[in-house]
């Protein structure tokens, strides 16, 4: 077993057949109602969230997806590529 040294002199084991983590990231659409806030992901059919608080519905989809991706894991499903992006317009 082969050890990694990190610049600070900690030494970690790399495993051989550990896999790369993949970081991807998703668009998260945020909207105020008149009771609330809500947040949805369009990558992601289902991910919905609502609360009586931005800062609560934004904890609140960040563990959707979580879930969301989990369980997609756990069942052998593919993770969908992020495909949506936003655009802000200034008129």
């Amino acid at each position: 077993m082969s050890t990694l040294i990190v610049e600070d002199g900690n030494e970690f084991p790399v495993l051989a057949d550990a896999q790369p983590v993949l970081r991807l990231g998703f668009l998260v659409v945020i909207e105020r109602g008149q009771s609330g806030w809500g947040a949805y992901v369009p990558d992601l059919d289902g991910v919905v969230a609502a609360a009586d608080t931005e800062a609560e519905v934004c904890s609140l989809i960040s563990e959707a997806v979580e879930l969301h991706l989990q369980g997609l894991r756990d069942d052998n499903e593919p993770i969908p590529e992020p495909t949506s992006h936003a655009h802000w317009v200034t008129v």
